[in-house]
Parts: structure tokens; sequence; C-alpha cells
């Protein structure tokens, strides 16, 4: 009975992973993805459903994406960064982090209070706003130390 346990968890396994985007195929799609195609896919999507429970979706969706661009720039700042600067740039995202939490964590309580859907819009766009700024300022960064050039 144990080995029919363990090779029904091990088929499962196969499954989902057969199912799953390779890590290769991942991070492809994490080099393409750029702003402008997410500010410009955010659009699209609100277009299709300008529901206030679409458009929540798209915003929520949206926050995926661009913590896509946030891991992206992030990894390259990192990359390019050695020692002092390094560490600031680290201590800086942490403290980011920390602050957008907290930031979702209290709106969270003060819409949360709210009555209505469009409340519910309204932290699902400001949640998606916190999260794009960032992704901007770290590609102020980038475009700074490229010169200007940076595409991405």
């Amino acid at each position: 009975m144990k080995n029919l346990f363990s090779a029904f968890g091990f088929i499962c396994m196969v499954f989902i992973l057969s199912c799953s985007p390779s890590a290769a195929e991942a991070q492809s799609e994490e080099e393409e993805l750029t702003l402008e195609l997410v500010n410009q896919w955010v659009d699209e999507c609100i277009q299709e459903d300008g529901s206030n429970l679409g458009v929540s979706n798209c915003y929520r969706e949206a926050v995926g994406k661009y913590d896509q661009l946030l891991n992206k720039y992030y990894k390259r700042i990192a990359k390019y960064s050695e020692g002092e600067e390094k560490e600031a740039f680290k201590t800086s995202q942490l403290a980011w982090i920390k602050h957008r939490d907290n930031e979702i964590k209290f709106m969270n309580q003060y819409y949360g209070n709210m009555e209505g859907s469009m409340f519910i819009q309204i932290m699902a766009k400001r949640e998606m706003d916190i999260t794009k700024q960032r992704v901007i300022d770290l590609r102020r960064y980038l475009e700074i130390s490229s010169g200007g050039d940076y595409e991405g």
C-alpha cells in the first residue's frame, strides 16, 4: 500500500511539472516583459471588462506582472552593484517591501470598513500603483546607469 501512495505521488509530481512552464520559459517571459507592455495590458484588460469586478481583477493581475518586472529590475541592479552600494540597495528594497505590506494592511482595514463594491476596485488600484511606482523607480536607476539607453 505504501508503494502505491509513493507511485501515485510520483505520478502527480511528474504531471504537475510537465504542465508548468520550464524555468527557461519563465525566464524568457520575464525577459520579454516591459513596463510599456504591462501598462498596455492593463488598458486592454479594462477595455475588455469595465465592470467593477472586471477592473479589480485586471488590477490584481497587473500587480503580479509589475512584481515580475520588479524582480527583473532588482536582479539587474543587484548584479551590477557592489559592496556598500549593494547593501544599501538591498536594505532599501526590504524597507520598501515592508512599507508596501503595511500600506496594504492599512488599506484593507480602512476600506474594509466601508460599504460598496467600488472600494474593492480602489484598493486593487492602489496596490497596483504602489508596485508600479517602485518598478518605475528601479527602472530609472537602470536608465541612469546605462546613460538613458535602457530598454526593458
